[in-house]
């Protein structure tokens, strides 16, 4: 597998609740998304390869969960992750491991893109799942959820959760799902991720940036990397 491009370009742009990464590979390894991703090809179409079969198009819309490779072409590409994505809306698009984005949507893709900001990120939200982020989701849980954005090192447990929402455990647990689209503890992974990412990506070690971000060790940090990204940990630094 070939490295990243430049590192420190490797992050295009990011919000609180998406992220951009530029990657110049063939392949990636089979893993599962923990966060719903677009991909974008630069000059040629992308394909991802699942155990059933192979989707391509210029741009390609990738559910949560289910195991698959990118296929890049040995071209630069876009990853974009959008956080708190639930798979409801006209767009339908959570139906299946990928999906093709029409012409007119990835030209309007590629168009938010050149300016990522979070209004940018509203209007792709709205115009490819016609939903808001955080709509009509409680006070007590969007602090919740704003404590473990600040703090990746920090782990909420269930039994927190719940006294925090005032909830049962089980339904303080289908809350967070319901309104983030990922399982607490998948959530907070996530976090640590981008967190630990962005460390690495600016010069910081392995096993430094996963100690920060809450991995128990570098073997960890490094674990999780191939399961969500399918990259192996030293294709980032």
């Amino acid at each position: 597998m070939q490295r990243t491009v430049d590192r420190h370009n490797m992050i295009v742009a990011e919000t609180k609740t998406s992220v951009i990464y530029t990657v110049s590979l063939a392949e990636t390894g089979w893993h599962k998304n923990r966060v719903p991703c677009l991909l974008i090809g630069n000059r040629a179409p992308i394909a991802i390869e699942t155990r059933t079969g192979r989707i391509e198009g210029d741009a390609l819309f990738v559910s949560p969960g289910f195991d698959h490779r990118v296929l890049f072409g040995n071209q630069e590409g876009h990853v974009m992750y959008l956080e708190c994505l639930r798979p409801t809306g006209s767009g339908k698009l959570f139906g299946s491991p990928a999906t093709p984005l029409s012409a007119h949507q990835t030209s309007s893709l590629i168009a938010a893109m050149e300016n990522w900001s979070t209004g940018s990120e509203s209007e792709v939200r709205n115009r490819l799942f016609a939903q808001d982020q955080h709509t009509d989701v409680p006070r007590s849980l969007l602090n919740t959820i704003q404590m473990i954005n600040s703090d990746p090192s920090l782990r909420v447990g269930q039994d927190a959760l719940s006294a925090a929402l005032g909830l049962e455990r089980t339904q303080s647990l289908k809350a967070f799902k319901a309104a983030t689209g990922m399982t607490l503890r998948s959530y907070q992974i996530w976090k640590a991720l981008r967190t630990a990412i962005g460390d690495v990506v600016q010069g910081g070690t392995l096993q430094t940036a996963g100690l920060d971000s809450g991995f128990c060790d570098a073997p960890h940090f490094s674990r999780s990397v191939r399961a969500t990204f399918g990259l192996s940990p030293s294709s980032l630094s």
